[in-house]
Formats: structure tokens, C-alpha cells, sequence
């Protein structure tokens, strides 16, 4: 990222009261502010599972990708419930085991 870009946070619950086992309980999203580029996101699961995904690990995995979210993703931010998230919290899980 260049040192131009600003980046924005955001999180989300899942959207119903139960949620699916295998479906994450938050979700949250490091977005560059111009591009529109979703780099990073990270998923917790209700067992305290942390599921981490960026382009750098879709790359390494063999499928380079622009983004981690396919399609316009900062228009869609209220209508998918999500809310801001502070840099600080979105790199304190990232760096969390």
C-alpha cells in the first residue's frame, strides 16, 4: 500500500441471533479508502477461532486476487450491517494466535 492510502475498518455480527456453527459470529474488513480494495479480513468464530485472509495469503495459496471482497464493497457497508472498527482492534486480532 502506498503511503498515500488511508485505510478504514469495519465489523459486523451475523445478521441472525443463531449463528450457524460453521459461520462466523464477527466479521471485519481493512478497506483502502480510494480504491476501494478490501486487502484484509478477518473472521471469529463463537470457539474463539480466528480465521485471518489478505491478498498477500490468497497469493501465496496460489490464487492472486485484488481484492477480498469481489465487487464494490463501501457502498454495501450499511446495507450488510457492518459498522466502524478502529485500526487498533483490527490489528490487535491480526496479530492475536
Amino acid at each position: 500500500m502506498s503511503a498515500h492510502t488511508k485505510m478504514l475498518y469495519f465489523k459486523g455480527r451475523w445478521p441472525d441471533d443463531e449463528v450457524p456453527s460453521d459461520s462466523p459470529v464477527w466479521m471485519y474488513y481493512e478497506v483502502d479508502a480510494v480504491t476501494d480494495i478490501v486487502p484484509r479480513a478477518i473472521f471469529t468464530y463463537a470457539d474463539g477461532r480466528l480465521e485471518r485472509n489478505s491478498l498477500a495469503l490468497e497469493a501465496r495459496d496460489g490464487f492472486p486476487c485484488i481484492s477480498i471482497v469481489h465487487g464494490p464493497f463501501l457502498e454495501q457497508v450499511e446495507d450488510c450491517g457492518l459498522g466502524p472498527a478502529s485500526g487498533e482492534e483490527f490489528e490487535r486480532l491480526w496479530q492475536s494466535s
